[in-house]
């Protein structure tokens, strides 16, 4: 199993038929790649598209987006602070296709790598 991961708007052209295709044949809801791409363009946000693939079949794949929040803390309802925290989200809350544990596991641990989020 390979998984390549893309974080240039300008190289996701080349995986809209497999996210649609993967989309389809899925057990979940999955928004469409206008959607993503729509999303990634308006936030200028920092992503990670994997992409697990198994000789050159694509099995899965994931959009992890990247963005700068603020986060409130609260001691009942007198507000303490406010602090600047980097998250990550899974784009549409789920892996299109039908990912085993394998690579959900290796797509996970791609992302915890990445340095920058709290």
């Amino acid at each position: 199993m390979e998984i390549v991961s893309y974080s240039n708007l300008s190289e996701l052209g080349e995986l809209e038929d497999k996210w649609h295709h993967l989309g389809r044949h899925g057990l979940f809801f999955v928004p469409s790649f206008a959607e993503l791409r729509n999303q990634l363009e308006a936030n200028g946000s920092k992503f990670r598209l994997l992409v697990a693939a198994d000789d050159s079949q694509i099995m899965a794949i994931a959009c992890f987006i990247f963005e700068n929040k603020k986060r409130d803390y609260y001691i009942g309802r007198i507000k303490l602070f406010r602090l600047p925290v980097r998250v990550v989200t899974l784009f549409g809350s789920c892996v299109v296709g039908e990912p085993n544990e394998d690579i959900i596991r290796e797509f996970f641990h791609l992302i915890l790598k990445e340095a920058g989020f709290d």
